[in-house]
């Protein structure tokens, strides 16, 4: 970290500044030009702010996002791409310390698969749509998946589990669609 003077630093225009001298807790790190604050203090006030005032942190946090959610969703896509690894670790550990609940997502989209099934439905038609994928997976090396172009339990529509609302698709473009009409 380069040395620089808080003056030389309000003179540059810059935000911050370091002096490599610690603060008056005896941090040594970086400070705001504008209030001398360290952020090692800085932090640790936010910290034990959102320790007393955690629902009042998420009311805010929740308010803002649904009023501009397109900002938060591309934050959150840029950091999935970036830590792709370590985003698959932490979800393979969820899954792992939370058997139930993975045991109850599947239970709850097998009842709505079976709820949403008609009896006209052709079920040779579908188990077909499922092998082809299957078919298409193994022969080019691209995993492919059967989606329902009208999702089942859809905020908008919800479609029916029957050969008119099945397409083979690739995974990737079935994870990028989400539950959500394409």
């Amino acid at each position: 970290m380069e040395l620089i003077s808080r003056k030389d630093a309000k003179a540059q225009g810059l935000k911050t500044y370091f002096t490599g001298k610690p603060c008056k807790y005896g941090h040594v790190a970086e400070r705001l030009a504008g209030t001398t604050v360290c952020f090692e203090c800085k932090r640790a006030r936010n910290r034990k702010y959102y320790a007393t005032n955690s629902e009042v942190v998420l009311h805010r946090r929740r308010k803002c996002y649904a009023a501009n959610p397109e900002p938060g969703r591309q934050y959150n896509r840029k950091y999935r791409e970036a830590n792709r690894e370590v985003e698959r670790q932490r979800n393979c550990e969820w899954r792992k310390a939370n058997p139930d609940k993975v045991l109850a997502r599947a239970a709850k989209r097998r009842a709505a698969k079976l709820k949403r099934t008609p009896a006209w439905a052709d079920s040779a038609k579908i188990q077909a749509m499922y092998t082809e994928a299957t078919d298409l997976s193994e022969a080019t090396g691209v995993p492919f998946e059967v989606d329902h172009i009208y999702p089942l339990r859809g905020k908008l529509v919800s479609g029916l589990h029957c050969e008119a609302n099945l397409w083979v698709i690739p995974a990737s473009l079935n994870r990028s669609k989400g539950n959500k009409h394409p």
